[in-house]
């Protein structure tokens, strides 16, 4: 899931206008190499919808897999880094994932409530799919959007 500083931008600009854990590793043949390289999006969509807007947008940016420390995986190239444990074909987020980030004077809570990555037969390609919530608090005011997405992506590099 690609939470970047422009969704953090994006998620500040609309409400204005109105993680951890022990991977287990059981990838099937081919192990977590599978996963870990550069994917670029060949489809797919993120909306977020918040109490004065709902927005749709592409889903452009590469999503990079690398080992993880205290999951299977981390997702390395967000401003969030996203932590999965892998079981089959699939990286699952683990559960309590959050992260703060700022955008001028705002504050952006984004939590993870589901996320997966699924290896397609090939193992060259994968679909995504990810919701959850970011709270923003800007000048005494919070509020809360949600966001969901699913995207199909094309392994480029290890």
């Amino acid at each position: 899931m690609k939470v970047s500083v422009s969704r953090v931008v994006l998620i500040v600009a609309l409400i204005s206008a109105g993680g951890c854990g022990s991977g287990s590793g059981t990838s099937g043949a081919g192990g977590l190499s599978r996963f870990v390289g550069t994917w670029k999006p060949t489809s797919g969509t993120s909306t977020t919808i918040c109490p004065a807007k709902t927005t749709t947008e592409s889903i452009t940016s590469n999503t990079v897999w690398g080992a993880g420390v205290s999951s299977d995986l981390v997702e390395t190239d967000g401003a969030c880094n996203i932590q999965v444990d892998v079981t089959g074909s699939t990286a699952s987020s683990v559960s309590g994932q959050s992260c703060t980030q700022t955008a001028g004077t705002a504050s952006v809570t984004l939590t993870i409530s589901a996320y997966t990555f699924a290896l397609g037969a090939d193992g060259q390609t994968a679909t995504e799919s990810g919701s959850g919530t970011a709270t923003v608090t800007s000048a005494g005011v919070t509020a809360t959007c949600s966001y969901s997405e699913s995207a199909s992506y094309q392994k480029l590099a290890n």
